[in-house]
């Protein structure tokens, strides 16, 4: 999109029409403001995108893709929006390929899905073209997997993979926020040096997973799963319970590494040995961080994510947080609350949750006061109680 500065015909829109007739079209700072007297309008643009197929530090926010036989599309990248109140169920068209194979975790008819919100517009991540796409309902819920490119395992493994963590996660929660969630497949050509090689990410009710294409299918029964149990977990932390700013991070994300590998032990993708090896590996890089001295794990969140070993301190020592706290909680509670019962309590919660919410939410289930406990373990580097061997803590 041009500069402000500069005229608004460069993305060839065209201005709003009501029944043939001009609306008034301004714009006021970032934002396209149509004054239609409530009345329907229409209105078009052309964007030109140029775009990759990667998620790093340079491209960080976009997750568009294009290819001559296939495209994943997300909202936020293409769709522009008008500043007005929109009634519910946004008709989208997308003619790309004539195949009539378009998928959004909305269902799709031909060409056709149905956004069930304006704000859910930006937050929909699409495919169309050559995906092989796989759905069946599971665990109260149904499941879509749209998968493209060659794997050295088969498509419907895969599929079996994602929907026994469905299970586990729904078994969890009982239900979740959405009816339908879709998950898009693609491989990941970021390996190596300081990038992630698997790589996920979470919009409402679809998922991407950017896999290593070097993946060998022994591992759809190892540590490497964790990234579909990561991302189908943020349904419920991260998207019921949402976090103020980036102070309460830590928590989305740690929690969300924590139990990941526990979705996994559950579903039996992995064995005990595997999960305590995960959980080692987790301790010793999280001790091995260059930061480890100077910067809290509450603090990392506020930092520059582009570091990955700022990213690790936030994911590592948020997880063995979450494993502390919930370790806090057994023995305030005799066993009885978990961190499932305080998310759960959180997401019933109005607002955005922060430290002070989960002290609150501690305190109602297990009726005990951890403030102290969590200032010292999330605002203090190093703390003592991660630093110490879990056998003497």
């Amino acid at each position: 999109i041009p500069s402000w500065e500069e005229d608004l015909s460069p993305i060839g829109l065209e201005a709003a029409t009501l029944g043939g007739r001009p609306a008034r079209l301004e714009r006021n700072g970032q934002d396209y403001i149509i004054d239609s007297g409530g009345e329907d309008f229409v209105f078009s643009y052309e964007l030109v995108l140029t775009v990759e197929d990667r998620y790093s530090p340079d491209v960080r926010t976009m997750l568009t893709f294009l290819d001559r036989d296939r495209c994943r599309i997300m909202g936020r990248d293409v769709f522009l929006v008008p500043v007005v109140s929109l009634s519910d169920g946004i008709v989208i068209d997308v003619d790309l390929f004539g195949g009539g194979n378009l998928q959004s975790p909305w269902g799709g008819l031909g060409g056709r899905m149905i956004v069930p919100s304006i704000e859910e517009l930006p937050l929909t991540l699409a495919v169309d073209g050559n995906y092989r796409i796989l759905e069946e309902w599971t665990g109260g819920i149904d499941v879509c997997l749209a998968i493209a490119g060659d794997w050295d395992f088969g498509d419907g493994e895969l599929f079996g993979v994602i929907r026994s963590i469905v299970s586990s996660e729904m078994a969890l929660f009982g239900s979740a926020p959405h009816d339908r969630y879709m998950f898009v497949c693609d491989a990941n050509p970021v390996r190596g040096g300081s990038k992630f090689e698997y790589y996920g990410v979470h919009f409402s009710a679809g998922m991407l997973l950017l896999l290593d294409p070097r993946i060998d299918r022994s591992e759809l029964f190892g540590e490497k799963m964790a990234i579909i149990a990561h991302e189908l977990f943020h349904s419920w932390n991260g998207e019921a319970v949402r976090s103020d700013g980036e102070g309460f991070l830590w928590f989305i994300e740690g929690a969300t590494v924590y139990y990941s590998y526990k979705i996994l032990l559950d579903a039996n993708i992995i064995n005990r040995a595997q999960y305590e090896a995960r959980m080692e590996t987790i301790r010793r890089r999280y001790l091995d961080n260059p930061y480890l001295e100077s910067v809290s794990i509450g603090e990392s969140g506020y930092s520059d994510l582009g570091d990955k070993s700022m990213v690790n301190l936030l994911y590592d020592g948020g997880c063995l947080a979450a494993e502390a706290i919930e370790r806090r909680l057994g023995e305030l509670s005799g066993g009885g609350i978990d961190l499932i019962d305080v998310i759960k309590l959180l997401s019933e919660s109005e607002g955005p949750a922060d430290d002070g919410a989960l002290v609150e939410a501690v305190g109602r289930l297990c009726g005990a006061d951890i403030t102290a406990f969590v200032l010292e373990l999330i605002h203090t580097p190093a703390p003592q109680i991660l630093v110490e061997s879990p056998a003497d803590s």
